[in-house]
């Protein structure tokens, strides 16, 4: 008994009480600054188009993807549209899994598309300032169990997703 008491009043310090906060709340991390791309929302959503995939982006701009593809080519989801000035980037998915070819980030800007897969970024030179438009790309006949953190950055070095 004095085990669980204990145990629960490590708890409410650990959360600084006992609230009505949500508790997938209690342990949140902060989206970094740095990223220019806020795919970030007030409430979560799931998409459930009926074709095996379900995907639910987080309040914090994180993508989780889960199931397997049924239909035929490539499903494009897009995911924001950022505005980005003249200067060099760092184009990235967070994407940690190792299963190659699954899905992969891309991005579509004054003609030109480049992508972030599961290797982990892409750099990208603009030469003026311009709208791109981030998209997720999932291809056919995948399991697929994994979460993507979408980063667009300045400079040719790699941020975290998380502050």
């Amino acid at each position: 008994m004095l085990a669980a008491v204990l145990l629960v009043s490590c708890f409410g310090f650990m959360t600084k009480g006992f609230t009505e906060r949500d508790p997938s709340e209690w342990v949140a991390l902060d989206r970094n600054e740095l990223n220019l791309f806020d795919n970030t929302r007030e409430e979560e959503k799931t998409i459930h188009d009926g074709d095996g995939i379900d995907i639910t982006m987080k309040k914090d701009g994180s993508i989780f993807v889960s199931g397997k593809y049924t239909l035929e080519g490539e499903k494009v989801v897009e995911l924001g549209i950022v505005t980005l000035d003249a200067g060099t980037y760092t184009f990235s998915s967070g994407y940690k899994k190792t299963s190659l070819g699954t899905m992969y980030l891309k991005m579509d800007f004054g003609g030109r598309t480049v992508t972030a897969d599961f290797t982990g970024h892409n750099k990208i030179t603009v030469d003026a300032e311009t709208t791109a438009t981030v998209s997720l790309v999932i291809k056919a006949d995948q399991n697929i169990y994994a979460t993507l953190y979408p980063m667009i950055c300045e400079g040719t070095e790699t941020v975290s997703f998380y502050e």
